[in-house]
């Protein structure tokens, strides 16, 4: 009987969350990063005959729930108890948290990332620049303001020495002229007014948010802890290059016989790799 065996992979901007060898080892440019073992879900799909699918996007379940609450999907399988299963750091998201339950930092994850991610949360103050917008609002609100300008003063300019003097013993006229200069003082404060609301609206709605760092944990901070171990197909698969890269150029030849497991079954390699976070797949 074929089995399907479905991958959740949650899609970034411009690409699938995942490395290029996860799907196409053979067409990617970009080499496999060492440890990040993708394939070897392919290799336990082929020898159990079960067929691979990239669950990616909405069909994973979408980022966030509907308004009752409930994920479609993978995610909604999971929910509703039909998977039984957990999520990895890989599908963390913060609309996720009430709903899921996440493996723990250093886990080997189902999409066959074996070394865990550091997680790093911590609120910041984003620190925003006037946007191009609200510079051309300034600068059109200061045009306009100085063209009200000229037009008030070339406006009071006496034209004639008998209008200069009426104007001088006319002093209800002389008050209303004097309003009208102080008309564009009053305009400047609004506009500023406006542009400072508008704006300041914008920015304080965005000036506060959580931020999440995620890392691949090195090879070396891995393995440091001696309770560590790598499983492998054959243990001669493994060369001293191999050895030196996963447990370091110091460990003895014990020392390193003593951490690699050796399982030619491909269900009890997938199985220790999805229960155990303490054991992990090496593939270069």
């Amino acid at each position: 009987m074929n089995r399907v065996f479905r991958l959740g992979v949650v899609e970034s901007l411009d690409a699938p969350y995942h490395y290029p060898c996860f799907i196409e080892p053979s067409n990617s440019t970009e080499p496999c990063k060492p440890g990040i073992s993708g394939e070897i879900w392919t290799l336990i799909a082929q020898r159990m005959n079960w067929t691979l699918e990239f669950v990616k996007a909405d069909a994973y379940g979408g980022y966030e729930p509907d308004e009752k609450g409930n994920f479609s999907g993978i995610l909604g399988m999971i929910q509703n108890g039909s998977i039984d299963g957990t999520l990895s750091f890989q599908s963390l998201r913060p609309a996720r948290y009430a709903y899921f339950k996440y493996t723990e930092v250093a886990q080997t994850y189902e999409s066959g990332l074996i070394i865990g991610e550091n997680i790093e949360a911590k609120s910041e103050i984003q620190v925003q620049v006037f946007e191009w917008s609200i510079v051309g609002l300034i600068v059109g609100s200061l045009l306009v303001i100085y063209i009200y300008q000229q037009f008030i003063l070339n406006c009071l300019t006496p034209s004639s020495s008998f209008f200069h003097n009426w104007i001088n013993v006319d002093p209800i006229l002389l008050r209303f002229y004097r309003l009208r200069c102080s008309l564009p003082n009053a305009v400047l404060a609004i506009a500023f007014t406006l542009i400072n609301i508008l704006y300041f609206a914008e920015f304080r709605s965005q000036v506060m948010f959580a931020r999440l760092q995620t890392s691949d944990e090195r090879f070396d901070d891995f393995f440091a802890d001696k309770s560590r171990k790598v499983i492998v197909w054959s243990a001669i698969s493994l060369t001293e290059q191999h050895r030196t890269t996963i447990f370091g150029p110091q460990a003895t030849q014990t020392d390193v016989l003593s951490r690699i497991v050796e399982m030619p079954s491909v269900e009890n390699i997938s199985e220790i790799l999805c229960k155990n976070s303490n054991v992990a797949y090496y593939t270069e």
